[in-house]
């Protein structure tokens, strides 16, 4: 089933829902209002009869008793049943009562009534004052009819009632009425649907057209016209920013090829070259084919590290989410400059305060050998490397010859070198991994040129809350081997 359908399916059944709810209450509420005006003609019939002056007739007479007509034109009959009894007055002949003394006979009840109530235990407790006056339904000669227990004189029940059949025809009409509106109503919520999922949907028709046409194509730089802003326009504008990511991604990749073949290949034909010269002049020199070694070895050297490089690229830093850590800054740094010494021979010089970043160990202790293995690369012998950690940022700066302006943006972009760089080992790639890996952490990377000589490169990170607890609590992790 269509999406469409489902919500016009939806839309109906709620309304179908609403309807039937609202015709049921006004159903019932109806039928209460009729038949309370019922009970309370009963209740008013049944204080008029009890008001009465009662009268004691002859045992065995049994004549009824009739009043002079009124305004209306209505008769008022009262007659004694056999045996004496009470005598009552006033009581309208479209009404139906009796009054029935304790033993449970009748003993008044209108000249012409031609219907006599069932009379049951509650409604004699009713008379002796055992029970409470209430109302019920009962049904005499297969017609319903609504009656009104309430006491009289001298233990009597007073049983006042009236025929249910107006009630009840009313009613009967008001539940065709009320069937007849809900489906009219049913019907009208099912076009209005349909109508509402049409509209609300072209936007999801265009959204999936768009979708189709971009994996049909493969044309990533398809977008959608946004021109509002509910949930479906931002669905579209999600779109968009996805398609746009998609492209930019894609972009990168090629421009990462092309730079990678470019730059492999110098290494490469380096390589071959004195792999063929040693292989074609046997009679070389002994100095001479060390030397060639020496190239080939260096070569394969920067190849490896090109390579190590180029897979830490195409490698997303936020695949290691699940990995990250609480991590102590500043013993990352101390521990990288304690390697860097001992490989270079240089003076490293570290200025760290405890600091607490949450991130992936290998990742970060990556970031920062990169920014000391750059500052050592630019550094003469005589010059020191000043390594300083603080508030998340860690920066290393060297005494070297700094940056030319022109050269300074461009620093952290892949395989980008500049003309005194060429002359350097290097693939270009170490800036770029300290950016990636920084922003994959929710920080930055800048680089700037010092103003008495020199460049200095920052890494700023988020920071985490310490634990008040001594410094050598903290248990630093293992570094990266070298």
């Amino acid at each position: 089933m269509s999406l469409r359908a489902r919500l016009t399916l939806l839309v109906a059944f709620c309304v179908a829902a609403a309807v039937m709810a609202v015709s049921l209450v006004a159903y019932v509420v109806a039928e209460d209002r009729l038949v309370s005006a019922v009970d309370d003609t009963l209740g008013g019939r049944a204080q008029f009869v009890a008001g009465q002056p009662p009268g004691v007739r002859p045992a065995g007479e049994d004549a009824p008793v009739a009043s002079a007509p009124d305004e209306m034109g209505r008769r008022w009959y009262s007659r004694v049943i056999r045996g004496g009894g009470m005598v009552g007055q006033g009581i309208p002949s479209i009404d139906i009562f009796q009054v029935v003394n304790a033993s449970g006979e009748i003993v008044v009840a209108p000249a012409d009534q031609v219907v006599l109530l069932p009379v049951s235990d509650d409604d004699l407790a009713v008379g002796t004052g055992n029970a409470k006056p209430f109302f019920h339904n009962a049904t005499v000669d297969g017609r319903e009819y609504r009656v009104f227990s309430s006491p009289g004189p001298n233990n009597t029940v007073v049983l006042t009632a009236r025929s249910l059949e107006e009630v009840n025809n009313t009613l009967a009409d008001l539940r065709i009425i009320l069937i007849a509106v809900s489906i009219a109503g049913i019907v009208v919520a099912t076009g209005l649907g349909m109508l509402v999922a049409h509209r609300s949907l072209r936007p999801v028709s265009k959204l999936t057209a768009a979708v189709e046409h971009v994996a049909t194509t493969q044309d990533l730089s398809h977008s959608i016209e946004v021109r509002q802003g509910d949930e479906i326009g931002r669905l579209a504008a999600s779109f968009n920013t996805m398609l746009q990511a998609l492209e930019t991604s894609r972009l990168q990749q090629r421009q990462l090829v092309t730079d990678a073949n470019h730059e492999l290949r110098t290494p490469l034909t380096s390589l071959r070259t004195n792999i063929e010269l040693l292989a074609r002049d046997e009679s070389l020199p002994q100095e001479e084919r060390q030397q060639i070694l020496d190239d080939a070895t260096f070569e394969i050297a920067e190849l490896t590290k090109m390579v190590g490089e180029l897979v830490d690229l195409a490698t997303d830093p936020r695949a290691t989410e699940r990995e990250r850590e609480d991590i102590r800054l500043d013993e990352v740094a101390e521990a990288v400059v304690a390697r860097a010494r001992r490989r270079s021979g240089l003076t490293i010089e570290v200025h760290a305060e405890p600091t607490l970043v949450v991130g992936h160990h290998d990742l970060l202790e990556r970031a920062i050998a990169n920014l000391v293995d750059n500052a050592c690369k630019w550094s003469d012998d005589a010059g020191t490397i000043e390594v300083s950690v603080h508030d998340g940022a860690v920066g290393v700066r060297d005494h070297g010859p700094g940056i030319p302006a022109g050269d300074l943006p461009h620093v952290f972009q892949r395989f980008y070198r500049s003309d005194d760089a060429r002359s350097k080992p290097g693939s270009g790639l170490g800036l770029a991994i300290v950016k990636q890996i920084a922003e994959a952490h929710g920080g930055s990377a800048r680089a700037e040129n010092a103003a008495d000589g020199g460049v200095r490169v920052t890494v700023t990170l988020p920071t985490a809350p310490m634990d008040p607890q001594p410094v050598g609590e903290v248990v630093a992790r293992p570094s990266l081997a070298t």
